[in-house]
């Protein structure tokens, strides 16, 4: 933060200026009990000063308010991965002095013998320090290891939009949540694998209880530990995540993902108009789903270039675009458009304006609309619709080939070739066509 007053924190010696500050007593222990801040500006020019000293100003204070919230040492923190640094710079994993006990003794002898080759005072108590396990490891809450790998995860939300973007910290953010409020925001270095028993044992009881799938705490497991091994990683910490192998629940039979006929979904969803009361552009999009067995997700973000109903077989074309990602790499494929697919993206040939920034709250929408109007049958949902177009394909006996281009899974041997033209696709298509028509008179 800025400081308003001109000599606000500046002290001037001989002409040169300084930053001074007075410690308050609550901090005293991170200057060894020394009272005072005097940091040299390195600058006898006033607006020079005044400059650096507003940053320097906001970098203490930053530290300060780090100390207040979590009792950790900024500084300590930042020597122990210095010390992190260097023992890899000699081609070393960092340990600690009781990790080294537990070493072979060839090891320390091996490190020993680095440090005695160096001629440098400084860079020899450095390499000791990095070498021989004599910084400890400061405290780290895990909820300030969050932001370690926020900033170290960068690469994982490049290409993503804002809704997708949204929902993968958010999902980071909530299994960290949990886990403070089942064990507490305990130092990530001390997180054992007792508390990740027991955590697992409180997911394990909402299971049972049958208030949560077995997915949903596997899911959550599974990422809470991908964030400690991540922060262990950058930090050259030779540490396993406490919640790697072995802690997956069971998934039970009753969560397989109900699949819907032919038969069944012509009735949900076509005799009588039941979708009238959704609103149009989430109708059409239930109808895109259930004709083409595409995940709501590649038909909700469209771009109106996706969409070609002007060539001799209309298609549209499923691809990474500035609305999202592909779930995969095989999920990129052109799908042909017939029977009440057609009809849709002739009503909408621009796509979805509504949702296509939105899938989240399109799908939640369609779901809400589902369960409280009893649209499908028990226990199925709108991605339903897409396990209904993978049993449809094996009924007409789809070859392998063409149900990987139309389902938009992996074919589990190398792909060679183009792949089948679009006319070839449209053959099968129309083999698994649900209707011609779309209820109501779209």
């Amino acid at each position: 933060m800025g400081v308003n007053c001109k000599d606000k924190y500046l002290k001037w010696i001989k002409g040169h200026a300084y930053y001074y500050r007075r410690v308050p007593k609550d901090l005293l222990s991170l200057y060894g009990g020394r009272p005072f801040i005097q940091q040299s500006l390195d600058t006898s020019n006033l607006l020079q000063a005044l400059l650096r000293r507003d940053s320097i100003n906001e970098a203490i204070e930053e530290t300060w308010e780090k100390f207040r919230k979590t009792g950790c040492d900024p500084a300590a923190r930042n020597r122990f991965e210095a010390a992190v640094a260097n023992a890899r710079q000699y081609g070393f994993d960092y340990k600690t002095l009781p990790e080294l006990d537990a070493a072979p003794v060839s090891e320390l002898v091996e490190r020993l013998n680095v440090v005695d080759e160096i001629k440098s005072p400084a860079q020899k108590i450095e390499a000791a320090e990095a070498l021989l396990g004599t910084v400890e490891k400061p405290e780290l809450p895990l909820s300030e290891a969050l932001e370690i790998y926020w900033e170290n995860t960068r690469d994982k939300i490049r290409g993503k939009n804002d809704s997708q973007t949204r929902i993968w910290t958010h999902a980071r953010k909530r299994c960290v949540r949990k886990f403070i409020k089942v064990i507490g925001d305990k130092d990530i270095y001390q997180i054992t694998r007792p508390d990740a028993i027991e955590y697992r044992n409180w997911w394990l009881d909402l299971v049972e209880a049958d208030e949560v799938k077995a997915d949903t705490a596997n899911k959550d497991m599974e990422l809470l530990s991908g964030i400690i091994q991540k922060v262990f990683d950058v930090q050259g910490i030779n540490l396993k995540s406490p919640f790697s192998g072995g802690l997956r629940l069971q998934k039970g039979y009753s969560e397989e993902r109900v699949s819907m006929t032919k038969k069944e979904i012509l009735h949900c969803l076509y005799n009588n108009n039941p979708l009238a009361g959704l609103n149009e552009q989430a109708r059409h999009i239930v109808y895109i789903c259930a004709e083409t067995g595409a995940r709501p997700v590649e038909v909700i973000t469209r771009a109106p270039n996706d969409i070609v109903l002007d060539a001799d077989v209309p298609h549209f074309k499923i691809r990474e675009n500035k609305f999202g990602m592909l779930k995969t790499k095989v999920s990129r494929r052109d799908i042909p458009l017939v029977g009440s697919a057609l009809k849709a993206f002739q009503k909408f040939p621009g796509g979805f304006p509504r949702y296509v920034e939105r899938h989240v709250s399109c799908v939640n929408a369609i779901g809400k609309f589902f369960r409280e109007n009893k649209i499908l049958v028990p226990g199925a949902t709108l991605y339903s619709l897409r396990h209904g177009f993978q049993d449809r394909l094996n009924e007409v006996e789809t070859p392998e080939r063409m149900q990987v281009e139309l389902f938009g899974h992996a074919l589990g041997r190398p792909k060679y070739g183009a792949g089948p033209a679009l006319k070839v696709k449209q053959r099968w298509m129309q083999k698994l066509m649900l209707s011609q028509d779309l209820p109501g008179g779209d």
